[in-house]
């Protein structure tokens, strides 16, 4: 299955793997049609194109996280366009984002998952980065949470909780 990059006005084109468990690498890339999916995204069979990369700073936020996280994100680039945002935060980060107002974390150090070395937890956003755009997080979040699944990796979306946390990854 191939999802169309958000704003890409259907030239950018990344396939995605949906199987239990399955091989991400055995999935593979050819041209089709587009169809829309329920969730707003634009789904495309077999569709071929090259990947998106990490900036310097996504690379040195990614490389701050646990390697489980690091091959999920990995993969998701190839088919996604985002930035990490954040993996390991310091006493002096952590803290900050839990007296930041609005509130940024509920956690104060050390009881963050993003307090662990390397990090259990990591914030992504899609690339470019509008905060109020939920779709696109969506989106991103059917990316990253199928390739988790493909892999065997038990994750947690924080945009799934009561109180929405769209940009966090956890590992269960």
């Amino acid at each position: 299955m191939t999802i169309l990059s958000p704003g890409s006005g259907g030239s950018a084109r990344k396939t995605i793997g949906f199987g239990r468990c399955a091989s991400y690498a055995s999935q593979k890339r050819k041209h089709d049609v587009a169809t829309k999916s329920p969730a707003s995204i634009r789904l495309m069979k077999d569709v071929n194109i090259a990947p998106f990369k990490f900036s310097s700073h996504s690379l040195k936020e990614l490389n701050t996280c646990d390697a489980r996280l690091r091959e999920i994100m990995k993969r998701a680039i190839k088919v996604y366009d985002f930035s990490v945002i954040c993996g390991f935060r310091d006493e002096t980060a952590q803290n900050y984002a839990y007296d930041h107002k609005p509130q940024l974390s509920k956690f104060k150090w050390p009881n963050s998952k993003h307090n662990r070395q390397p990090s259990l937890a990591v914030d992504v956003a899609p690339y470019p980065i509008n905060w109020d755009d939920p779709v696109k997080f969506t989106e991103l979040a059917i990316v990253i949470k199928s390739i988790a699944n493909d892999l065997c990796i038990p994750l947690i979306w924080g945009g799934e909780w009561r109180s929405v946390d769209m940009p966090h990854y956890e590992l269960k």
